[in-house]
């Protein structure tokens, strides 16, 4: 086990002519200057996983016991440290708990079996004003790479959470026990060339590319009152509730941006959409993304339990601002589809 520290400034290019010309002897510092490269975007590339804040006009009201307003899922990248280490960190904005009767105003976390620190504003004001606001930070380790978490925000005793925003954060180091990290001492003066170091090189690269791309979308009510809700027999638009279903640029919905993420040999855009949700009918419901041009994804069948389900689709990575709704329908009649959020992210298998 090999641990490089990763630079926090970008690494300066690799000139095209600097060392791999045609005729020359293969110089070890050319593939040890690639590892060190590889090592900062491996090390760098972390995404914003989650990203949500009530409307200023209307703070979150203060409930007793526990409640859970938001729902999200993630899948997260590769790793620089061996083992389940990626961590995850939460920035909250609280307001005042607005009864007096409680007495630990706090938040958690849950993600996937893993539970975050708990995240307190112990203060009660029944009025509070935005110049309350106070900046809460939890952590949540032992987050395994390349793996899907389900996701909770669990608001406790009165507690009110206005915002929240997770990341994973960046590591300092690259632990070459990690799958994707290159062992950089391999390229030292009269060491072997080999097709083995060149194939880590490029599978290790591969994988940063397959597996870290962006989160795109995180998309939950207000409110744990505020869900999406259908009884309709036919599609409708969920952000309004309306038979909005001819997809248009002024039509609620939201404009995915995959310019220059696509791979050179196409304009797919290889995403994974996930949805949570459930139905009284547990045959029916169906919720769409839906462009232009027609549907992209479609998952149908909820059960009455709520439960992720998830599909696969492209998105064209040569638009500047791919515009895409979601439509839902309750199906058959009589009974009632929920959607409490849907989530967007880049991921080739």
């Amino acid at each position: 086990m090999t641990i490089f520290e990763v630079p926090r400034q970008y690494p300066s290019p690799l000139r095209w002519d600097d060392r791999v010309r045609n005729g020359k002897e293969p110089d070890y510092r050319t593939p040890s200057a690639i590892a060190r490269r590889l090592h900062f975007a491996l090390a760098h590339q972390r995404k914003l996983v989650f990203m949500r804040s009530t409307s200023a006009a209307s703070p979150p009201q203060s409930i007793g016991g526990t409640t859970t307003p938001w729902y999200w899922t993630f899948r997260t990248g590769e790793n620089t440290e061996s083992g389940s280490t990626i961590r995850l960190r939460a920035k909250a904005l609280m307001l005042p708990a607005g009864n007096g009767s409680a007495t630990d105003p706090r938040f958690v976390l849950n993600i996937g079996g893993l539970t975050s620190e708990v995240g307190r504003y112990s203060f009660i004001d029944t009025s509070p004003s935005y110049d309350q606001l106070a900046l809460v930070e939890v952590v949540t380790t032992a987050l395994a790479p390349d793996t899907v978490y389900s996701c909770s925000l669990d608001v406790i005793d009165f507690a009110r959470v206005v915002s929240l925003t997770c990341y994973e954060e960046v590591v300092s180091g690259a632990d070459t026990a990690a799958a994707s990290v290159t062992d950089r001492s391999q390229f030292s003066v009269g060491s072997e060339v080999t097709d083995a170091q060149h194939q880590e090189l490029a599978t290790d690269t591969h994988e940063i590319w397959k597996h870290c791309g962006a989160h795109l979308l995180s998309l939950t009510p207000d409110t744990a009152a505020g869900v999406w809700t259908s009884t309709a027999t036919g599609l409708e638009n969920m952000l309004d509730n309306t038979a909005s279903t001819t997809v248009g640029p002024h039509t609620p919905g939201h404009n995915f941006l995959g310019t220059y993420k696509n791979p050179q040999h196409t304009d797919n855009l290889a995403c994974v959409l996930f949805v949570y949700g459930n139905s009284t009918n547990d045959t029916d419901g169906q919720i769409i993304l839906k462009d232009s041009g027609g549907n992209l994804a479609s998952i149908t069948n909820f059960d009455t339990t709520a439960e992720w389900k998830s599909t696969t689709f492209n998105l064209d990575g040569s638009l500047s601002a791919h515009k895409a709704d979601f439509q839902f329908q309750a199906v058959s009649g009589g009974e009632t589809l929920k959607i409490f959020a849907c989530d967007v992210y880049e991921y080739v298998a």
